[in-house]
């Protein structure tokens, strides 16, 4: 189970949930609410285990709504830990293209950490 971190979590995106994915979350039985109509991108920092003054950074892909509520302990996807804050961002990039192209279920699923 993911433990989400308070310190260090910047929201980075919201993408509005494509059709594909949207069916693929109904038909995968994830609980889909109506309030549920976007994706939203996040990086997650922590302090790493060897040295506390560097983090390590995973992108955190949440089920929101379009004001940007969601659920904190159910992200959808949670990346590899990158040590790099910038190639962290440009992954969370590449993430949010991903879900403007409807495809982010498609290019997630086997990669899931969750």
């Amino acid at each position: 189970m993911y433990c989400p971190n308070f310190l260090e979590f910047y929201q980075k995106d919201i993408v509005p949930i494509g059709p594909k994915d949207r069916k693929y979350l109904l038909d995968e039985h994830y609980s889909v609410t109506a309030e549920s109509s976007h994706w939203l991108i996040a990086l997650d920092g922590r302090p790493a285990l060897n040295n506390p003054y560097y983090y390590t950074w995973n992108i955190v892909v949440y089920q929101a709504s379009a004001e940007g509520f969601f659920l904190l302990k159910q992200p959808y996807y949670v990346s590899e830990s990158f040590e790099d804050f910038n190639q962290a961002c440009a992954a969370a990039d590449k993430i949010a293209e991903d879900c403007r192209f409807d495809r982010l279920i498609a290019n997630t699923r086997e990669k899931q950490i969750v």
